[in-house]
């Protein structure tokens, strides 16, 4: 069974190719934009299931505008990680909007909101226009 994590682990931060097409960052490596990726999303699944008492503290804004503004900051992350794959990205990153969700049902603390996911999907949709603007003028 140890053999499950290594392909996993190997399929989630394969990089044939350490370059992209226009890099946004050259001296920042795939596979570092990887790990980063999936640093942060387990991060925001870690603040999205902390009582929400503790969160109010730490949040600069609206509870929808820190949404929106995490999934684009994990869309944008997500393209930068996985610049051929841009689809999978942000349907990944919806369906993970709505598990989170689900999850803070099976909460004591957290309830789910539709706003919440609405909010979420917003910020994908912020980070597919920037990704199209920044392609756009930056022929």
């Amino acid at each position: 069974m140890i053999w499950l994590p290594m392909w996993l682990a190997r399929m989630l931060f394969r990089c044939k190719d350490n370059t992209m097409h226009r890099p946004a960052f050259p001296f920042v490596s795939l596979l570092h934009l990887r790990i980063l990726f999936w640093v942060a999303l387990g991060g925001l699944l870690t603040l999205a299931l902390l009582p929400s008492d503790t969160i109010k503290d730490v949040m600069l804004f609206s509870d929808k505008v820190m949404h929106a503004l995490a999934f684009l900051v994990l869309a944008t992350l997500g393209y930068w990680s996985y610049p051929k794959h841009l689809v999978f990205v942000i349907g990944g990153l919806i369906l993970y909007g709505a598990l989170i969700e689900f999850f803070q049902a099976l909460t004591e603390t957290r309830g789910p909101e539709w706003g919440d996911w609405l909010a979420d999907a917003l910020g994908v949709i912020g980070a597919l226009f920037s990704i199209r603007l920044r392609r756009f003028l930056f022929k």
